[in-house]
Order: structure tokens, then C-alpha cells, then sequence
């Protein structure tokens, strides 16, 4: 978590301002957790500069990474005519380049030499006292420009300028989680591309098709093989490499599909077939996927309850006809990719069971406390936890316990994937639906690992959380 406290100090009425600036920030960063894009963050920052340096007007550039130039994506106290030229307005001339530059200062634009090009615009804006302060990322690459002006010829106060330096840094830890999301979305948007050209007539809805498919055989390489064809198709896969590793994954993960190698070292495939279809995934179609061919080995398929047999090796349109061939289920047929959440989250239990209170654990301040907000504002009944163990505690005082845990992974003391793990040992814990929220970028594995069907990565999109949670708490 990025700190935004900074000492207050100094007479009565330097108090009451850096008070002021303080609630700027805080502000500020309930905001950024809210925003959704790059360009939304970088306007709350622009908002938010202005209002600490004290000035008249401002303006924000955001680097553009197909040409390498800064680009103004918006500007306040300016007519929309001024757009083309108010970047003239920056100080310190140009921040593009390999070189990493600091922030530049101009007291007065009118008498300074290097602005002489500009006075012309310098004098329509009717401004004097002008800075210009970069936003750099963790990797030192140029992000974006924060510039604010003056009416008279002055420069900002240092204090304000420290101020404004811990706005940035907080930002920028924003500003690169969306990032990452974005990234997301884009590789989303390419995948769906791919499988409306793929999907007949292009017109198969996705909840007609996707399913969810448990991949069990021996041999990890095949298994992992198949498991990512499957997963490029649109399906949610998990892989078992043992009949005991496949009942426990069938047991959490509900498999629509299960394709069922025989010859597993443990127990063989028709034991784990049999014990299937007295467990919570006896609804699944079960498809033997073998390499014995032989008719008894048929006719003991069908005995344990398998119902398709497959020999090895079968064609992926075999396997996809199998798994096109599943109709709908009471729970959800899949948890489409990149964090779009699933229609209904895994639960267990009558509707009178459920409740509508839920448990934040995130040891960002911000972030859950935010959660908290949003939540309440919608009817919820949110109880915060700052780690593992404090969200431990509070799950065994809660009753009724909470309809669903929005969890976070990175923590300290414990983090969220110890939770997990010690939430599904214990009795009356296990099944409490989990939505998993990272910065991570491998989100979508750490899910699959914790065996959690819903994820998102942050900063949240809130709408899609908001659908998460009505769909896990309202009967």
C-alpha cells in the first residue's frame, strides 16, 4: 500500500490548509480505486493538482506509446478552442525521451526566454507562473505530464509541491494496475474475435458452449496439452493427475465435463467414475478418454457411469462434440476469462441460508474501506478484515456466516492463499463462495490454483463486482 500521511506542522493556518490537502488526497485516492481507465485516473489526478498547487488552471498529457509523444487528454479553466495549443503552455520544453527529467518551474511566462516562442498563447491564456511535473512509472518509463499555470507571476509553494509528489506516487501505483487491466481486456477482446470466426455461423452464444471440463490422466504433458486446447476453445479447465487429486477438484470445481482417463496410478478410471456419481459432481457427463480398446473396456465404462467412450487418441472435434453435446446445468457453465464473473458464483445450501453480509479482506486501507462503502450503499452488509488471520477470526464470529469473500492475495501475516487453503479445511467454511481480487498479473492462475471460479483484477471493475455479489447473496 502506498502512504499517503505526511506530517502536519507549523502555525494555525498552515494547519487548516495541509488538513485540507490531506483530505485532497484521500479523496483523491478513493477515486482512483474507482476508476476504470487510464485517462479517468489521470483527470482525478489533474483535479487534484490543481487544487493543491492552489492554481487558476491546468491541463494533463498522457504519453502515447504508438508514436512516443505526449498527448492532452484534458485541461481545466481553458476554452475547448485552446485544446489544440495549450500543451505550448507546458513548462520545461519536452519530457518525451530516454532521459528521466524533474519538474520544471516557470515564475513568469511573460519575461522567461525560454518561453519566448509561446508568448503569443501565453497572452490569450492569461497566465504568468507555470510548472510542469512528469509521472514516471516503476519501470522509469514516461506515463504522462501534470502542468498547472498561474494568473499572476509565482511559482508553487514547496509544501504544496510535496504534497502533489506523494499524489503522484500513489497514482502511479493505480494508473499501472490499469494498465495491466487493460492489457487484459484487449487480449479478451482478440479471444472473443477468434471464437465468434471459430463458432459456427458465428451466432453460438457464449453461455451455449463454454463449459466447464475436468482433464484427468497420468501422462501431465498430455493432460496439460489437452487442458489449454480446451482453454483456447473458451472452456474452463482444471487438470487432475491421480483419481484422488480428480475427486477432490470435482468436488469444488462442479464440472460440467469430465474427460476420464482409465489407467491412473491410484485408483482407476472406473472407480473414480463410480465414486463421481455419489459425489456433488454426479451430474457431470463423464467421457473415458483411453487408449484401451478393447469392447469389455466399453461395457465397464457404461457399468461405472461413464457415459462416453473415447479412444485415444481422439480428434478435438470428438472431444467438443462430447462437450457441446451438455446441455445447461442448475450452477454456472463456466467463468468466462479475464475476470467477468460467472452468473452464479459456487454456493452451497438453501437460499434461506444465504444472507447478504460479506467480507472484504484487503490490507489496503483504501481499497476495502471503499469496498465497504460501495457495498453498503447497495444493500450489503460489509465486515472488513485486513489479513488472513483477522478474516479468520471474523468468519468464526459471523452468524449466519457471509454469503461470499471478496479476497485479496497479497498480505501480510497471512495472505490470501493460506486463507484459502485453511478456509477449505475447516468444516462449515469450505463452502463459501471466494472472489479473488489481485493485482497479480497471473490472477486468473492463482484462482484456478485456489480453486476459486471468480476473479478480478484490480483496480475493481465495480459494476462486475457489483453482479459477483448479487449473484452469491440473493436468493
Amino acid at each position: 500500500m502506498v502512504s499517503l500521511a505526511i506530517a502536519i506542522e507549523g502555525p494555525e493556518r498552515d494547519r487548516a490548509e495541509q488538513l485540507n490537502a490531506l483530505r485532497i488526497l484521500y479523496d483523491t485516492s478513493r477515486e482512483l480505486v474507482l476508476a476504470l481507465d487510464v485517462e479517468t485516473a489521470l483527470l482525478r489526478v489533474l483535479d487534484a493538482t490543481v487544487a493543491l498547487l492552489h492554481a487558476d488552471k491546468g491541463f494533463v498529457e498522457l504519453l502515447d506509446d504508438s508514436d512516443g509523444r505526449l498527448r492532452v487528454i484534458g485541461h481545466l479553466g481553458y476554452a475547448q478552442t485552446m485544446t489544440p495549443r495549450v500543451r505550448e503552455l507546458r513548462a520545461g520544453g519536452r519530457f518525451e525521451g530516454a532521459a528521466r527529467h524533474g519538474r520544471a518551474v516557470v515564475v513568469d511566462a511573460a519575461t522567461d526566454p525560454a518561453l519566448a516562442p509561446a508568448r503569443a498563447i501565453v497572452s490569450e491564456a492569461g497566465v504568468r507562473g507555470l510548472q510542469s511535473t512528469p509521472l514516471y512509472g516503476s519501470d522509469g518509463g514516461l506515463i504522462g505530464v501534470v502542468s498547472t499555470q498561474y494568473a499572476e507571476a509565482r511559482s508553487p509553494r514547496q509544501v504544496d509541491l510535496e504534497f502533489l509528489d506523494s499524489l503522484l506516487a500513489h497514482a502511479v501505483h493505480f494508473i499501472e494496475r490499469l494498465r495491466v487491466e487493460e492489457q487484459l481486456r484487449e487480449k479478451q477482446r482478440c479471444a472473443d474475435a477468434l471464437l465468434a470466426r471459430l463458432s459456427p455461423a458465428g451466432a453460438v452464444a457464449e453461455s451455449e458452449f463454454i463449459r466447464r471440463v475436468l482433464v484427468v490422466d497420468d501422462n501431465e504433458d498430455a493432460a496439460n496439452m489437452l487442458a489449454e486446447l480446451l482453454e483456447d476453445a473458451g472452456h474452463e479447465v482444471r487438470t487432475a493427475y491421480t483419481g484422488t487429486d480428480a475427486m477432490r477438484v470435482a468436488n469444488t470445481f462442479l464440472p460440467d465435463v469430465v474427460l476420464l482417463d482409465i489407467g491412473l496410478p491410484d485408483m482407476d478410471g472406473y472407480e473414480v467414475a463410480r465414486r463421481l456419481r455419489t459425489g456433488r459432481a454426479a451430474g457431470a457427463t463423464i467421457a473415458a478418454l483411453t487408449g484401451w480398446t478393447q469392447p469389455q473396456n466399453a461395457d465397464r465404462s457404461e457399468a461405472a457411469g461413464i457415459d462416453v467412450h473415447l479412444v485415444k487418441p481422439a480428434s478435438l472435434q470428438a472431444i467438443e462434440d462430447v462437450i457441446g453435446s451438455v446441455g445447461s446445468r442448475d450452477v454456472p457453465s463456466a467463468t468466462p476469462p479475464l475476470g467477468v464473473p460467472s452468473s452464479t458464483p459456487d454456493r452451497v445450501g438453501s437460499s434461506e441460508q444465504l444472507t447478504r453480509r460479506v467480507l472484504v479482506v484487503d490490507d489496503d486501507d483504501d481499497i476495502r474501506e471503499s469496498l465497504i462503502d460501495f457495498l453498503e450503499e447497495h444493500g450489503f452488509q460489509p465486515v472488513g478484515a485486513r489479513d488472513g488471520v483477522d478474516a479468520l477470526a471474523k468468519l468464526a464470529s459471523l452468524d449466519p456466516p457471509p454469503c461470499l469473500i471478496i479476497l485479496d492475495l497479497m498480505m501480510p501475516n497471512m495472505d490470501g492463499r493460506t486463507f484459502r487453503e485453511k478456509q477449505m479445511e475447516r468444516a462449515g467454511l469450505a463452502d463459501i463462495p471466494v472472489v479473488v481480487i489481485s493485482a497479480y498479473r497471473d490472477v486468473e492462475q492463482n484462482a484456478r490454483d485456489l480453486q476459486v471460479r471468480n476473479w478480478l483484477a484490480k483496480p475493481l471493475n465495480l459494476p462486475v463486482l457489483l453482479q459477483v455479489v448479487e449473484s452469491a447473496c440473493t436468493a
